[in-house]
């Protein structure tokens, strides 16, 4: 196992990448990618197998993380890098909030 996380597991500082094409090289891929994916959520292979062997932009959630294929990677990320944690919206303006940062979007008269 330890051979198959240095050849096609990326740790980066937002999640894990599979490198798919590495992937592909070891036999009965899917019993190794299992052990990686059921850490963070994902048992069913089915649906992950068909994401790995999809195209681009396809996903799943788990309760905290997302998985999807960006061209020749499989990325697993925590889903609070991507939802906001508090929506607000009033007549002019509306302002996501998310761990790390602001957005707010105003009316502008022009």
């Amino acid at each position: 196992m330890s051979r198959f996380r240095e050849s096609v597991i990326n740790t980066t500082p937002t999640g894990i990448n599979i490198n798919v094409s590495q992937l592909k090289t070891f036999s009965n891929p899917q019993a190794y990618l299992y052990e990686v994916v059921k850490a963070y959520g994902f048992y069913n292979m089915k649906v992950v197998m068909n994401i790995v062997n999809g195209q681009s932009g396809k996903r799943i959630e788990s309760d905290q993380f997302v998985l999807f294929k960006d061209r020749e990677r499989v990325v697993i990320e925590e889903l609070r890098l991507l939802r906001p944690i508090e929506l607000t919206i009033d007549d002019k303006s509306v302002q996501y909030r998310f761990y790390d940062s602001t957005i707010d979007i105003e009316e502008v008269n022009v």
